[in-house]
């Protein structure tokens, strides 16, 4: 390998995790990190409420207690609730999980008065 070569490499790699370093994580980022985390564990959409809180610096969780997707859904600080909605995820509107049992919902925030 050219010496010059892989000076340049280790210089990319050094510029690159100071880079990575200095990114915001959520707050303020474009495409939050834990958005992407999201997607990685089976989502295929994250509702606009979700990254804008975490835009906001807001903790929002997201939370798989079933491995049904229609049980998926992120808890907010405040304890409202955005439920995953995806076409054709639900066994029925209104009618409870086959497999934990969970009431099902068309998606959307459940407030928590």
């Amino acid at each position: 390998m050219n010496r010059d070569r892989a000076n340049e490499d280790i210089l990319g790699l050094a510029l690159g995790s100071m880079t990575l370093d200095r990114m915001p994580r959520n707050k303020g980022a474009f495409f939050p990190m834990d958005d992407s985390a999201d997607f990685a564990k089976g989502v295929r959409f994250v509702p606009s409420e979700v990254t804008l809180a975490r835009r906001r610096g807001e903790r929002v969780v997201f939370v798989q207690d079933c491995r049904n997707p229609c049980c998926w859904r992120w808890d907010f600080p405040d304890g409202s609730v955005s439920w995953h909605w995806e076409r054709w995820a639900y066994e029925g509107y209104g009618e409870p999980c086959s497999l934990c049992g969970n009431f099902h919902t068309s998606g959307g925030v459940t407030k928590n008065d």
